[in-house]
C-alpha cells in the first residue's frame, strides 16, 4: 500500500483521540463547556486533517485521471500507443542516441546511408517503438491504479471525518448540549430529530 494512503488514513484518524482526550480531562467535572469545548476541537482538528489530506492526494487524483483518460482513449481507437510514445521526450531521446551509436557502426563498416544501413536505421527504431510502447503502456495503467487508491483514500479520510464529527455531536446529545458544531472550516454540524444528522454550510 503506497506511503500516502498510510499517513492520510492516520491524519484524519487524529480528530477522533482528541475529543477523547480532551473529555477525558475534563470528565471529573462534566461541565457543559468543556464537552463542548471537546466536541469543537475534535470537529475542527479532523475537518482541517481532512482538508490537508485532500490537497496532498489531488496531486496523484489528477495525474490518474490523466492517465486514465490517455488509456480510454487507446482501447477507444481515439490514440494510438506508437505515436503516443513516439510524441514523449523519452522516445526522442532514445532514438536519437541508439541511431548516432547505430550510424557509427555503420560508418566504421562502410555502410552509412547504404541500403543495408538504411534498413538497419528502420529496423532498431521499429524495435524500440515496440518494445518501449509496451513500458509506456503499463506506465500508464500504474498511473492509473495510483490515482484510484488516491481517489478511494480520499473518499475513505472523507468517511472517517463525518465519523468523528458525527460522533463528537452524539456525545454532546447524550450529555444534553444540542448546540450545533462549528469548526473554523468546513461544514457547521446541527443535531436533527432522532439519530440522523444533517450538514450546513458555515
Amino acid at each position: 500500500m503506497p506511503a500516502f494512503v498510510i499517513g492520510g488514513s492516520a491524519l484524519v484518524g487524529a480528530g477522533g483521540s482528541i475529543f477523547s482526550s480532551l473529555l477525558g480531562a475534563s470528565g471529573a467535572s462534566k461541565s457543559a463547556a468543556a464537552i463542548r469545548y471537546a466536541a469543537d476541537q475534535a470537529s475542527k482538528t479532523a475537518l482541517e486533517l481532512n482538508a490537508r489530506s485532500r490537497a496532498d492526494l489531488k496531486p496523484f487524483r489528477d495525474l490518474g485521471v490523466q492517465s486514465g483518460q490517455m488509456l480510454s482513449d487507446i482501447y477507444s481507437g481515439k490514440a494510438n500507443l506508437d505515436q503516443l510514445f513516439k510524441s514523449s521526450s523519452l522516445y526522442q531521446f532514445e532514438s536519437d542516441y541508439g541511431a548516432r551509436a547505430l550510424n557509427r557502426q555503420l560508418s566504421a563498416r562502410g555502410q552509412y546511408n547504404s541500403g543495408a544501413g538504411l534498413e538497419s536505421l528502420a529496423l532498431f527504431d521499429k524495435s524500440l517503438v515496440t518494445e518501449q510502447s509496451s513500458d509506456y503502456f503499463n506506465n500508464l495503467f500504474g498511473t492509473a491504479q495510483l490515482g484510484e487508491a488516491a481517489a478511494a483514500q480520499t473518499a475513505s479520510n472523507a468517511t472517517a471525518t463525518g465519523n468523528t464529527v458525527a460522533g463528537a455531536s452524539r456525545r454532546m446529545r447524550a450529555w444534553g448540549l444540542g448546540r450545533p458544531i462549528r469548526a473554523s472550516t468546513g461544514p457547521m454540524v446541527q443535531p436533527a430529530q432522532g439519530s440522523r444528522m444533517r450538514c450546513k454550510e458555515a
